[in-house]
């Protein structure tokens, strides 16, 4: 009777197993697939962002990965206005209206604009922009270029 209860019990344990590696490994399939999806939806509120701030001026090229913790919560990519390159970064600010994307314009080497937030107009917008969040903004605008320069100095 052991053996015999060993032998389930064994093969359940395997099929628990088998569920568990199939599953992570569905789940890291489709992390690698909308990979892509994302970088581009990002891209197109970066557009969005810079055409109402700036008509007509930018144009957006490749995404930039960053090799750092900040990635989660930021991302970049390479714009051209123009005889400038720069880069585009959208970020996450806390402010206290919550966690908001707000776009930024860095030469790359020494200073970053805010331009605008994302997905955000009206009021709110207004109330962000007239001093809710300066603290946030100039944070941001020091710590782009440093991230640039430290993903550009990377072999």
């Amino acid at each position: 009777m052991t053996e015999r209860f060993s032998k389930e019990a064994l093969q359940e344990y395997g099929i628990f197993a088998g569920c568990i590696v199939l599953l992570a490994v569905v789940l890291s399939v489709a992390a690698i697939f909308t990979k892509g999806a994302g970088q581009a939806g990002i891209k197109t509120e970066i557009a969005r962002v810079l055409e109402e701030a700036e008509p007509g001026v930018w144009h957006i090229g490749d995404f930039v990965d960053f090799d750092a913790p900040v990635s989660s919560s930021a991302a970049c990519f390479s714009v051209k206005g123009g005889s400038v390159s720069g880069y585009a970064c959208i970020v996450r600010m806390e402010t206290m209206y919550g966690p908001l994307p707000a776009v930024f314009i860095s030469d790359g080497r020494h200073t970053a604009r805010f331009v605008g937030i994302a997905g955000l107009h009206g009021r709110v917008y207004a109330a962000i922009e007239s001093g809710g969040a300066k603290s946030q903004i100039r944070y941001w605008a020091e710590r782009i270029p440093r991230l640039i320069r430290i993903e550009e100095e990377r072999p």
